[in-house]
């Protein structure tokens, strides 16, 4: 498996993309499935690394989206909408739409990226054969009376919300603020740990001094939060699939049984996703026991079972294809 990174021109500047790509043996790296991952609200383009290692014969292509990682720089507009114009560009830019390089082209998305995929199927229907959404992608709901001011402690926690507003005298304290988190305390790894030196900046101090500082945009994680929350608009997007005619095998949504801070239920109850199944019989959901809302993506626990149904639905697709074309 090769790594790789490289910038992409979007509106406002360059957008950090990494991407994973099986070795050049034998045709496998144009055979690939070709998969276009969008990562959560505090994340970045290394979130996938784990599901590289579990899916080696994938070519996974992941952004750092904007107000993150190395795309932080990166000005406003925020928010969805924007987010779907740099996914646009992205399958511009390396021509993922064309006929040499388009084989299945996949759409994975967790948390806010599940959020972004959905609106990318919308706005690309022609370009994404399936979608795999981990934790996202059908509507979430919080107190009515909420300011948005306090929206985004409410669903993130107040100390990762607030992280952007806080230095720290090393790389090892970021780390370690990170490795107390309940939602990642018990699956703790050192690839976890260079997810959290990649979301840091060196800054000087007032006193000369060396300072850490994340570099996410607190401004692109308020625009985004509040369009995930209390709106209709996630439950049309899906209503307009369903009518649209999608089917069963072209979306799937995982769902994990804890939440952000390790919590029961998750972030779907299971009176929610009852719901859910019934109003969108369209998509296949998929429960990944013994996992939280991050180690579902960061853990190579949840990657595996990821890995293992991208498999599948691929394999099938493929033989209905092979089918199809022997008749």
């Amino acid at each position: 498996m090769t790594y790789l990174t490289y910038d992409i021109p979007v509106a406002g500047g360059p957008l950090r993309v990494g991407e994973w790509r099986p070795e050049n043996t034998a045709g496998s790296a144009q055979d690939a499935p070709l998969i276009v991952a969008l990562h959560g609200m505090t994340g970045s383009h290394l979130s996938w690394q784990f599901l590289a290692a579990e899916f080696p014969e994938a070519r996974i292509i992941a952004p750092d989206l904007r107000g993150r990682g190395l795309s932080a720089e990166l000005a406003e507009p925020y928010g969805i909408a924007q987010h779907v114009a740099d996914v646009r560009a992205i399958v511009e830019a390396l021509r993922l739409d064309s006929d040499e390089h388009r084989r299945d082209l996949v759409i994975v998305g967790h948390s806010l990226g599940a959020f972004v995929g959905l609106s990318v199927l919308k706005a690309m229907p022609s370009v994404f054969s399936r979608a795999f959404f981990a934790d996202g992608a059908l509507p979430l709901t919080v107190p009515l009376n909420i300011d948005d001011v306090d929206l985004v402690e409410a669903v993130l926690g107040l100390a990762v919300a607030r992280r952007t507003e806080l230095t720290f005298t090393s790389k090892a304290l970021y780390r370690k603020f990170w490795r107390l988190h309940p939602g990642l305390a018990a699956a703790w790894s050192e690839n976890l740990g260079l997810m959290a030196d990649y979301d840091l900046v060196e800054i000087l101090a007032a006193d000369g001094s060396l300072r850490y500082r994340p570099v996410s945009s607190r401004e692109a994680i308020e625009a985004d939060a509040r369009e995930l929350y209390g709106s209709h608009a996630v439950r049309e997007l899906l209503t307009g699939l369903g009518e649209g005619g999608a089917s069963a095998s072209s979306i799937t949504v995982f769902t994990a049984p804890r939440g952000l801070l390790n919590e029961a239920p998750g972030v779907y109850s299971e009176s929610e996703l009852a719901g859910w199944k019934s109003e969108f019989p369209f998509i296949t959901f998929v429960e990944v026991p013994n996992v939280n809302h991050y180690s579902l993506v960061l853990t190579a626990k949840g990657a595996s079972a990821i890995a293992a149904e991208l498999r599948r639905a691929l394999a099938s697709v493929e033989n209905e294809g092979s089918s199809a074309r022997s008749c």
